[in-house]
This record gives C-alpha cells, structure tokens and sequence, in this order.
C-alpha cells in the first residue's frame, strides 16, 4: 500500500465527511457519512451530539487499512450550533500536514487548536475551541476533543 495515496485519501474524505456532508442515521442510532473513490472507502460513524464518541475506517480494496477513534464534548455554558459549526470549518480545512483533524484557525468568535503526535501509521491528539474575545490562552476551552489510530490489517 502506497502510504502517500493512502495520505491523501485520508484528507480527501476528511474534506468531503463531517466538515461538509450530513450523516444519515442508523436503525441503531449510530450516524454514520461515507466517501468512495475509485477502490477506496471511508466510513466514519458516531453517537451523541453535544458529547459524542466515534470511529473511522478506511477501506482500500475491500480491506480495512486505517482507522482513527475520537471523543469530543461542549462545556455545559456553550451552545452547540456555533462551536459545532466552527469545528466543521476547522476540519474542512483538513490537509497533509494536519491530515487528521483541523489547522490552528482564528474565526471572529472562536480559536481553534490542535496538536497531534505520530504520523499516519500511529497518532494521538487533542483539539480545542475557546472564545477569541481577549486573552484565548487564559479562557477555558467551549469544546475538547481527543482523538488517536493509525494503521490496521
């Protein structure tokens, strides 16, 4: 398996998963957003709303090649629809060198950070989103997420 193909597919259904498309949701209440191209597969599926935990997997051929897991909540005084909305503009901006979740990125009203360890055949990280008003390094996070895999066969 070519690790940069894989790489790149891996950004490519970031871009095209949770950052912009919708989730359909299972018999099981599990939601669930897929992204093919060509023998590639990716299927990340989820619980929850304000907290949530998940899964990712990436198909190549027909077998499972690399997956990640994450858990993320909101503190209880944020509401969900802005701080969730920033997120999915964090990760839509998904790229080989932040190929798991998203870059620092600075909005009018949110900051959000990120900082992984490893590379694509193992990693862990977090990520967080503060209020941008003032002094952001001081102000307790509105969201934390937690998220780690690599490869797998």
């Amino acid at each position: 398996m070519d690790s940069e193909t894989l790489e790149r597919f891996v950004v490519e259904a970031h871009r095209n998963g949770y950052a912009t498309a919708d989730a359909d949701e299972t018999a099981d209440g599990l939601k669930t957003i897929e992204y093919e191209r060509d023998e590639w597969r990716y299927v990340d599926r989820y619980a929850g709303s304000r907290d949530f935990v998940g899964f990712e997997v990436v198909h190549g051929h027909g077998d499972p090649v690399w997956g990640m897991n994450y858990y993320g909540s909101l503190a209880d005084r944020a509401s969900a629809a802005p701080v969730y909305g920033f997120l999915r503009e964090a990760l839509a901006a998904v790229s080989v060198e932040y190929p798991f979740r998203g870059p620092p990125l600075r909005g009018e009203r949110y900051v959000y950070e990120n900082e992984s360890t490893g590379d694509l055949d193992g990693f862990y990280g977090s990520e967080t989103i503060r209020e941008a008003e003032g002094d952001t390094g001081q102000k307790p996070p509105v969201y934390e997420g937690f998220y780690r895999g690599g490869l797998v066969g």
